[in-house]
């Protein structure tokens, strides 16, 4: 058992806390730690904290197609980052014209952080992907444009980081749900470093996200080989309103609805028949199977990775956003190997990517169909990741996918998916750019972590140590970068 003595002389003297989660120990090491540091709050520092209040309903008003002001919620937040995807909701301005006074507006640069729940502390800098976004009440937002003695990007990695990360979490009001309020945030302070480390933040994020635009057009460049090779460069798909089938057919196939009759896959199965090709179920050295459902994560030390939909990309596996789950958890059956290749099959159907060794003994969820190849080098592992995952892929599996509600796709369904042989020197280009498009981004990820790390180092060792280990570090990590 753990414990702590504090005089009440020594009580938290800005929001008066007497629950004993405050004065952890490991609490009161890193608040004996940050007071040999030159530190300073946010509002010394003329940092300003907003968030939204409450408002009317605006859900009828949500587009999901990119039109309009971002309306940022917790799940835009990943890993530290931003992500706009086709869930996150879009707000026209008159919305927000109308509520001045209740939605708050934020601009790159700016710190949006989650104040409660099961995302407590978790923490995003803005891009300029937009020039104005605007948050739920679920959101803080720390304004950059004013700070002083900080770099936005510097304040940004201190509180991903892990000290950043507790420091958020012990501030965190313990009444009724934890959360974050905006004076609690005001009084947090944080290591004044110098100007030139701080700037080492700024290179890293920027060179972070040069990887991950390098791994973006490796994995375009990877597309166009596997277009070009099915004769299908100036294919442009359009959805046709009306168009009669034979009822003849409906039979053969023994579908009814008008989706799998739809025009626009013909030449995707022309292209296909001119090439040797079978269907995946008639494969032989394909073991197909489906994955496990489990939502007791664990942390990244206890567990071993639990590979989700949301975590496939571009025919790779995204390690930055990785849930773990305990050993105890895991189904032989359902655990995964370097070179699997997996597609979602619930929902949004058509991802694909290939399991790489970091993910190796890791587990795929319910969500996920495995195909592993047991022998043979006809087909490569990267190229059936690259196939599934393409735009042809896709469709296929739109069009052989089933479902009332939501789109389904099984194993049997899977199975019907024809996929061509193609010449064994295209399927190794494929590979070498799966091969790059991953490495960038696994870089790019690395990168952050180091950056991290650097700063634990720089608090609980010196800003000079930190700064050798982190230029020592990319230089061996990175030379090529």
């Amino acid at each position: 058992m753990q414990y702590s003595i504090v005089n009440t002389s020594n009580l938290d003297n800005i929001v008066f806390r007497l629950d004993a989660e405050f004065y952890h120990p490991s609490n009161l090491a890193l608040e004996s730690k940050l007071s040999n540091v030159d530190s300073i709050s946010i509002r010394d520092a003329s940092g300003k904290i907003d968030c939204s209040a409450f408002y009317p309903s605006i859900v009828p008003y949500y587009n999901f197609e990119y039109k309009g002001i971002p309306f940022l919620r917790v799940n835009e937040i990943q890993n530290g980052l931003l992500h706009i995807t086709n869930d996150t909701a879009f707000l026209p301005e008159h919305i927000l014209d109308a509520n001045k006074s209740t939605i708050a507006k934020c601009y790159p640069g700016d710190l949006i952080i989650a104040k409660g729940g099961n995302s407590l502390a978790k923490v995003a800098l803005l891009t300029d992907e937009y020039p104005v976004y605007s948050i739920c009440r679920d959101l803080i937002v720390i304004r950059t444009n004013d700070l002083k003695y900080f770099n936005k990007y510097y304040i940004w990695m201190f509180f991903h980081s892990k000290i950043g990360k507790q420091l958020l979490l012990r501030t965190a009001s313990q009444t009724g749900q934890p959360h974050l309020t905006v004076e609690a945030l005001y009084e947090i302070k944080i290591p004044k470093f110098s100007p030139d480390f701080q700037n080492y933040f700024q290179w890293l994020y920027q060179k972070s996200e040069d990887l991950k635009e390098a791994s973006r057009q490796s994995a375009k460049s990877m597309d166009k080989v596997l277009i070009h090779a099915l004769g299908l460069s100036s294919y442009n798909p359009s959805h046709s309103m009306f168009f009669t089938k034979s009822y003849v057919d409906t039979l053969d196939i023994a579908r009814l609805d008008a989706e799998y009759f739809q025009p626009k896959y013909l030449p995707i199965h022309e292209a296909i028949s001119k090439f040797p090709h079978r269907q995946i179920g008639d494969f032989e050295n394909f073991d197909i199977t489906t994955g496990q459902y489990c939502a007791n994560y664990v942390s990244q030390e206890d567990g071993f990775p639990y590979i989700r939909g949301t975590d496939l990309d571009n025919g790779i596996v995204n390690i930055e956003n990785l849930k773990f789950i305990s050993p105890s958890e895991q189904v032989l059956e359902k655990k995964a190997e370097e070179g699997d290749v997996v597609v979602t099959r619930v929902g949004t159907i058509g991802l694909a990517a290939r399991i790489p060794t970091e993910c190796s003994a890791g587990t795929i969820s319910d969500n996920l169909i495995r195909i592993r190849i047991l022998s043979g080098n006809e087909i490569d592992s990267y190229y059936l990741a690259c196939f599934l995952g393409s735009s042809i892929g896709k469709a296929l599996m739109i069009q052989k996918g089933r479902g009332s509600v939501q789109q389904r796709l099984n194993q049997e369904t899977l199975k019907e998916i024809p996929l061509p042989i193609i010449d064994s020197k295209i399927q190794n280009k494929i590979k070498s750019y799966m091969q790059q498009s991953f490495n960038y981004r696994k870089n790019a990820h690395n990168l952050l972590e180091f950056a991290k790390i650097s700063i634990e180092k720089a608090i609980f060792d010196s800003q000079e140590e930190s700064k050798v280990w982190l230029s020592k570090t990319i230089d061996q990590s990175f030379y090529n970068i």
